[in-house]
């Protein structure tokens, strides 16, 4: 055999055993560990006080109200409030709060005035709740020892398990060294003004906060195919456009149709729109994130992960299969509404579509503004932005807050994975960014991807172990801080 071509088959057996070798030794070989024991006391008495929060159906403004309701907005606030002032009495008696329009603030006095304070978020409202649901969706049912309703998960079961932990540790006698802060907010699923009027008066009272906790992805058991559970930490999260796209033709008659019709158009732009997804954005927070899973991958995936020199390409490509961690990678774009055309035989000469774009960090809104006149040019649609949010700052995830923070994690849910992430919610947190040199987003509550998805669908429900988990995952939290 040729010398050379000896040469060049050896190299490859070399590199082949070099990338096999390295995907092997990153594997995880430890056994998982168990989260810590939770009282059923603290999960029964968790689900009583949230199965009477989701009985108070405080819908945000945008939110449609049934037909056949007699739905009071604002009462359904007031009296949600008034039932958290007689649940929590400690909290009510002991923290300083304040009701500024609406909104409760709440300060947790610290033994250390020195120290930086912490602020931790939650809101009231929830969105509509349409669609056939197994109990009704305001009921509060505890049921196969689940809560069910609107806001189990998202908001109010994270509000819930906030409140319970700060009860609980105030019955125990602790106090904090550093001053804790808590905004609960009544609009976060709308205008969010709320935020911006807490976070106004934060600012007259306190130069900056050492970390802001809010919620974000819950800790999923399936987002990825890994033998564990995997939390991502929300360290920065995408911004938002808001886009109106109109279409304009001669409309009239059905007999004498125009060769191009505003339907026709508006639809070519969506079409189009869809078809051509944004690439992804490679970050460190992006490796950080991998190299967090890798260890955990099906062995084909690990092996693409252990040699991203050779290989990230691939793993990349493989990983945009899972659709919830796809969008962790890219801006996206989803289209909402459209409009057009009011009666049967009479072609409408306009058609209007509402788009809104979630923008992954290091993207802009102006980048991708003029991605899509390129884009849907041709196509004669005009694009009105409406809204222009850009994605927030990352976070430090190496600081003594992430540490704690993923500390608490790790004792209360035992082995799960931990990792920095860029999250494709809207968090609502963005006005407390300007307060805090580091924002935290995570919701303390272990659920399958099937269960993530009744969030703002149907049959919402949480489970009551999952629930006292979060309260005990808060008050560890508090405790740490």
């Amino acid at each position: 055999m040729d010398l050379s071509l000896m040469l060049l088959l050896g190299a490859i057996i070399f590199i082949l055993v070099m990338v096999l070798f390295r995907a092997t030794q990153i594997a995880d070989k430890s056994v998982p560990k168990e989260g810590a024991k939770v009282d059923d006391k603290i999960s029964s008495r968790a689900a009583e006080s949230l199965s009477a929060m989701i009985k108070y159906p405080t819908l945000s403004e945008d939110a449609k109200v049934p037909d056949d309701s007699q739905l009071n907005r604002s009462d359904s606030f007031e009296r949600m409030i008034s039932y958290i002032r007689s649940r929590y009495p400690k909290i009510f008696r002991i923290l300083t709060v304040e009701d500024i329009e609406g909104n409760l603030l709440l300060h947790w006095s610290g033994s250390d005035y020195n120290k930086d304070p912490m602020l931790f978020c939650a809101n009231m409202d929830v969105v509509s709740s349409e669609g056939n649901w197994e109990h009704p969706p305001y009921s509060g049912v505890i049921a196969e020892n689940k809560v069910w309703g609107r806001g189990a998960i998202e908001a109010k079961g994270v509000l819930c398990a906030l409140l319970e932990a700060t009860e609980l540790l105030l019955r125990e006698g602790f106090r904090p060294k550093r001053d804790i802060y808590v905004a609960i907010v009544r609009d976060a699923e709308s205008k969010n003004n709320g935020a911006r009027i807490l976070s106004e008066a934060l600012n007259r009272r306190t130069n900056r906060f050492a970390a802001v906790f809010g919620r974000g992805s819950c800790i999923s058991r399936d987002l990825l195919p890994l033998d564990r559970a995997q939390a991502i930490i929300g360290v920065a999260e995408k911004g938002t456009m808001k886009m109106k796209l109109s279409a304009k033709e001669r409309g009239g008659s059905i007999s004498s149709p125009p060769r191009y019709s505003a339907i026709g158009r508006l639809s070519e732009a969506i079409c189009r729109l869809e078809f051509r997804p944004q690439s992804i954005r490679k970050s460190e927070v992006m490796r950080k994130m991998i190299e967090a899973f890798s260890p955990y991958m099906p062995f084909r995936l690990r092996v693409y992960a252990a040699n991203l020199w050779l290989f990230e390409g691939k793993l990349l490509k493989a990983l945009q299969n899972y659709e919830g961690f796809s969008s962790m990678l890219r801006t996206t774009f989803a289209v909402t509404q459209t409009h057009s055309g009011g009666k049967e035989k009479l072609m409408p000469s306009t058609a209007e579509a509402t788009v809104y774009a979630r923008l992954i960090s290091g993207d802009s809104c102006s980048d991708i503004f003029s991605f899509l006149e390129d884009l849907l040019g041709p196509t004669g649609v005009s694009i009105d932005v409406e809204l222009a949010e850009e994605a927030s700052a990352i976070s430090n995830y190496s600081g003594e807050e992430y540490r704690r923070l993923k500390d608490t994690l790790q004792e209360v849910f035992g082995g799960i994975i931990i990792a920095p992430g860029i999250l494709s919610e809207d968090t609502s947190l963005s006005p407390f960014k300007h307060n805090a040199d580091a924002v935290y987003r995570i919701t303390p509550f272990v659920l399958t991807e099937a269960e993530k998805a009744t969030i703002r669908s149907v049959n919402e429900r949480l489970d009551v172990e999952t629930l006292g988990r979060g309260v005990y995952f808060y008050k560890q939290l508090i405790s740490s801080m």
